[in-house]
C-alpha cells in the first residue's frame, strides 16, 4: 500500500458540512482567531477545508497501511452510509418508511458526530491513561486471577509496562465499541424522529458539537442535530412530544434557541451558509463547551 494514505481526518464531514454550501460552493467558518480579544471573525471555506485535523485518529508509531485505519475504514463507512440516510431524511420520511439498516446508519452517524471531535478523542487518550494508571482493588482481582507464569506482577506494573503512544493506540481501538454504544443506539433507534423546516428568511447554524440533547431516561427527552440551514432534526419519545413541540414553541423562536445550542456548546467553530448570524454567534460561541463525554464517570450520553 502507498505512503500517501489520507491524513486530513474530516470530524465534521465533507458531506454534512456541504448543506451549509452556498456561493462557489462555500460556507462561512465562524471562529475567534485571537481569544485574548474575543472576537469572533467569519470566513469562507469549502467543506473540505475546515472541520479537520491532521491524524486525529491515527495510530503512532504505525507502518502506513495501519496507522490510519480509524480513518479509512471506521469512519469512512460510518459517513458512507450517514451520507445515504442524511439524504432519505431530507425527504422528511415517517418513523415507518425508514428501513432498519438505513436507521441503523443514521444512529450511528449521529453517536459518532458525538464523540469524533479533536477534543473528545484527547479526551479519551488522558481518561484511558489515567484509567490504566490509577487500577482499582477490583481490576486488580480479575487480573490476578488471569495471570499466568511470567505475566507481570500486578495490573499496575502491566500497563506501567507500555509507551505513552501504546496506550494511546489501545484508546483508539475502542472507537468501534464506543460509537456502536448499543443501550443508547436502541434508545434512538425507538425515539420518534421528525424534521423541522425554518422560513425562507431564517437560518440554523451548525457546529463542531452539532447535537444538542438531553439525558434519554428523561420523559421529554430529546436530541436534536442541524442538517442543513433550512432543517433540523429532533428524536423525541412521542408523535406527542413533536405536538407539544409544534404547538408551544413558534419556529422563530426553535431558530434562535437551536442556534444558541449548538453555537454556545461548539469547541471552535460555528458555520452558516451566510454571515447575517454573526452577531448571535458572537454573543454564544463556545460560552458554554459542552464537556466531553469521556471526562465524564461513565459514557450515559
Amino acid at each position: 500500500m502507498p505512503d500517501n494514505v489520507p491524513d486530513r481526518h474530516h470530524y465534521l464531514p465533507q458531506f454534512y458540512l456541504s448543506r451549509w454550501a452556498g456561493d462557489e460552493g462555500k460556507l462561512v467558518e465562524f471562529s475567534i482567531p485571537n481569544p485574548a480579544s474575543g472576537i469572533v471573525v467569519p470566513k469562507r471555506r469549502a467543506p473540505n477545508g475546515t472541520g479537520f485535523e491532521n491524524g486525529i485518529y491515527n495510530f503512532a508509531n504505525m507502518p502506513p497501511e495501519k496507522r490510519s485505519l480509524i480513518e479509512t475504514r471506521l469512519m469512512h463507512r460510518i459517513d458512507t452510509d450517514g451520507a445515504r440516510a442524511l439524504t432519505f431524511l431530507e425527504r422528511d420520511p415517517t418513523d415507518r418508511q425508514w428501513s432498519g439498516e438505513l436507521r441503523q446508519a443514521w444512529v450511528v452517524f449521529m453517536i459518532s458526530m458525538f464523540i469524533r471531535n479533536p477534543a473528545d478523542i484527547e479526551a479519551l487518550k488522558a481518561k484511558y491513561a489515567f484509567d490504566s494508571r490509577n487500577t482499582s482493588d477490583q481490576w486488580e482481582a480479575e487480573d490476578k486471577q488471569q495471570r499466568r507464569a511470567g505475566d507481570p506482577a500486578s495490573a499496575d506494573e502491566y500497563f506501567n509496562s507500555f509507551e505513552q503512544h501504546q496506550i494511546e493506540n489501545f484508546a483508539l481501538n475502542l472507537l468501534p465499541k464506543l460509537i456502536d454504544l448499543p443501550k443508547v443506539g436502541r434508545k434512538l433507534l425507538n425515539m420518534h424522529w421528525f424534521v423541522v423546516r425554518c422560513a425562507p428568511d431564517e437560518e440554523f447554524l451548525t457546529s463542531d458539537r452539532p447535537i444538542a440533547k438531553t439525558h434519554l431516561d428523561r420523559g421529554d427527552a430529546y436530541w436534536m442535530m442541524p442538517i442543513g440551514p433550512d432543517r433540523l432534526f429532533l428524536a423525541v419519545h412521542s408523535w406527542q412530544h413533536e405536538l407539544q413541540i409544534r404547538s408551544h414553541m413558534k419556529p422563530a423562536q426553535l431558530v434562535v434557541d437551536a442556534n444558541e445550542a449548538v453555537a454556545g456548546q461548539a469547541v471552535k467553530y460555528a458555520y452558516g451558509r451566510t454571515d447575517r448570524q454573526i452577531t448571535l454567534v458572537q454573543q454564544h460561541l463556545a460560552k458554554h463547551p459542552a464537556p466531553s463525554v469521556f471526562a465524564q464517570r461513565n459514557f450515559g450520553i
